[in-house]
């Protein structure tokens, strides 16, 4: 560990980040990565998504709860509330890292120019993606499928669906 709070300037979120980052590199750390952190000050409580390329666990959330938990009680002195888990299902994908992990499942792409899109989400290379669409042929009861590749850029929101 290292001192997290050495510079006061900079923000919670900003902390955790650098505090992860290092953490992460380290043996038995390095499948895991942050989505998200979100700090309350008025409610005192700090919010951090982490995730996992191999599937996040319990004892990962807890680990990593108990590294940030001992790095935050002397800064933050008064008692704060901290939550850490994996995004779930109705959180949106953010990083490349979060798409590699969901090849293979059904998403739906909300686009920047309004547009939705829903399919299998076939591939991720650079900053593309490549989503498998079905669509049925007008007049007939079959359908195709193409393949489309999709710029992360022109991408608003993507979430995976649940099928049951």
């Amino acid at each position: 560990m290292f001192p997290l709070f050495v510079n006061m300037n900079i923000s919670v979120e900003q902390s955790v980040e650098a505090l992860l980052s290092r953490n992460f590199s380290e043996e038995g750390l390095t499948d895991l990565f942050l989505i998200e952190t979100n700090w309350n000050p008025q409610s005192r409580k700090l919010v951090v998504y982490i995730d996992s390329d191999d599937g996040l666990t319990l004892a990962k959330c807890q680990e990593i709860s108990r590294l940030l938990q001992n790095e935050l009680h002397a800064y933050l002195k008064d008692p704060f509330q901290l939550d850490v888990s994996s995004p779930g299902l109705d959180r949106p994908l953010i990083s490349s890292r979060q798409y590699k992990k969901n090849i293979g499942r059904k998403v739906r792409v909300d686009l920047r120019n309004g547009i939705t899109k829903s399919g299998v989400l076939r591939f991720v290379h650079g900053d593309r993606i490549g989503l498998e669409i079905k669509e049925r042929i007008k007049g007939r009861k079959s359908s195709q499928t193409e393949l489309q590749e999709i710029g992360l850029q022109e991408i608003s929101k993507t979430f995976v669906e649940i099928s049951f």
